[in-house]
């Protein structure tokens, strides 16, 4: 038994105990129904191990594709990359630049205007699809 004036449930007799229900494990039960606290533990640590899981699937399944790199969507968009220095990046459409990005300022430049700053090639990618 638990013992004279021990109980697991709540001081107004509410039949759900307090602890079974914070871990989502004993249905309603009253203190009578285990002979000790071992059993009431017992029964607590089989609920536990029968408890549905919930389907933890990861976000990105494991056989699932890389995400593709800025260099390849921008291949996928028919475009060619050149890199005339170590500081800068050329999109070439049909033999012609496109676009010119410096990724360590983020400065983009598009038929001799400004285009947006652009931190990262996944930025530039963005924009150049706007255009």
């Amino acid at each position: 038994m638990l013992g004279q004036g021990a109980s697991v449930f709540s001081p107004d007799g509410d039949a759900k105990p307090y602890l079974a229900v914070a871990l989502g494990v004993v249905a309603a039960r009253r203190d009578s129904d285990f002979l000790n606290l071992e059993e009431f533990c017992e029964a607590m640590a089989t609920n536990l191990r029968i408890t549905p899981k919930v389907d933890a699937a990861p976000v990105c399944p494991v056989d699932a594709p890389p995400p593709r790199t800025w260099e390849e969507q921008a291949a996928d968009m028919g475009l060619t990359i050149r890199r005339p220095s170590d500081h800068q990046v050329q999109f070439v459409q049909d033999n012609r630049v496109l676009a010119n990005w410096w990724p360590s300022k983020g400065t983009t430049l598009r038929d001799n205007n400004r285009g947006p700053w652009c931190r990262t090639g996944e930025d530039v990618i963005a924009w150049l699809k706007t255009i």
